[in-house]
């Protein structure tokens, strides 16, 4: 079955390795926009998300941010 995700947004929390890394690309292959969240590490949340676009294109935004905070949300 396959998902068309094209001119949808979606926002991943814990998204810079195993599972979340895994629903990133996942989405990103179905055609949606996604923001990768992590509330720390820019440096590594900026290296995974070029490492998903260069191997899969599509828009990959990183936001250091802890969701956690209502000032960061």
């Amino acid at each position: 079955m396959k998902i068309d995700l094209s001119g949808k947004v979606a926002i991943v929390t814990g998204s810079s390795q195993g599972i979340g890394r895994a629903t990133v690309e996942a989405l990103v292959k179905a055609g949606a926009k996604v923001v990768m969240n992590k509330h720390n590490n820019e440096e590594m949340l900026k290296t995974v998300a070029a490492e998903i676009t260069s191997e899969f294109g599509g828009t990959v935004v990183p936001v250091v941010a802890d969701v956690t905070k209502k000032e960061e949300a």
